[in-house]
């Protein structure tokens, strides 16, 4: 189970759970472009309220299509930082819609900003 104590790594991604920034999802990257300590792979929430909705959906939208240099590329949209925006990462939108990103096991992803201790920057070794 996620989080079941320190030193597990439920998803296999070689991140324990308590500092992976998305517990369910292999992400071994831990990309996290928004610096909102939720990881892409996890973190269809792109203007960080809690909840993904219409406007995330709209930020796709103007991205989908679109690669790594183009005018209309959003980093934050690339859920599995492939550097295209597709239907991958359209999956993961539809699979949130309308329920909160996550879970992240940092413990820091809902107040989205990343401080302290128990907040490191996402991007950082651990």
């Amino acid at each position: 189970t996620s989080g079941a104590g320190p030193g597990v790594d439920t998803d296999g991604d070689g991140t324990r759970d308590e500092w992976d920034n998305c517990v369910d999802v292999a992400n071994p990257s831990q990309i996290d472009t928004d610096y909102d300590s939720l990881g892409n792979a996890c973190d269809a929430d792109y203007d960080n309220n809690n909840d993904v909705g219409l406007l995330d959906f709209g930020a796709l939208r103007s991205a989908f299509g679109s690669s790594t240099g183009d005018a209309n590329f959003n980093a934050d949209v690339d859920s599995d930082d492939s550097g295209d925006i597709g239907l991958l990462d359209f999956g993961l939108l539809r699979s949130q819609f309308g329920g909160p990103p996550g879970p992240g096991g940092r413990g820091c992803e809902t107040s989205g900003t990343v401080t302290g201790e128990d907040c490191p920057a996402s991007n950082l070794p651990l």
